[in-house]
């Protein structure tokens, strides 16, 4: 079975590092409808993992392993880790836009980094949407 400390500990690092990544995302100057899409999206999977964290440890390993199969949690679990590449590659996004240079243009040359990657933008926010839609679940059987 995976250990519930596992999960609750990756829960925290993950609720973390998406709360960041939202920060970030939120500090570029001109955000589409896409970006602030993903932007709730993010803080909603952030908030989710972290009650997770909060409740593994308050419900307890034999509850837990009581209300599901082991399956189940393998899957969050995996979930969890497939949501580090996610992460990853919207860090890499966000960077880019973030380090543009120049000081009349920067603000468009932004958008237009933006806009090149909306494609990337959309499918990182159904990926963001999937993996809160399955922690959000879990955290339902955790409770």
């Amino acid at each position: 079975m995976i250990d519930p400390n596992l999960l609750a500990s990756t829960a925290s690092s993950l609720a973390k590092s998406f709360a960041h990544a939202a920060l970030n995302i939120a500090k570029i100057t001109k955000v589409d409808q896409a970006i602030e899409t993903l932007q709730k999206e993010i803080d909603g999977l952030s908030k989710v993992l972290s009650s997770i964290h909060a409740h593994i440890p308050k419900a307890g390993s034999f509850a837990i392993a009581s209300r599901t199969d082991e399956k189940h949690w393998y899957h969050v679990w995996q979930a969890m880790e497939d949501s580090k590449d996610t992460l990853n590659r919207l860090k890499k996004i966000v960077d880019d836009v973030a380090k543009t240079k120049g000081s009349i243009f920067r603000k468009g040359l932004q958008q237009f980094k933006m806009d090149w990657k909306s494609g990337d933008i959309i499918l990182l926010q159904r990926e963001v949407s999937s993996c809160r839609q399955v922690m959000d679940l879990s955290l339902q059987i955790i409770i």
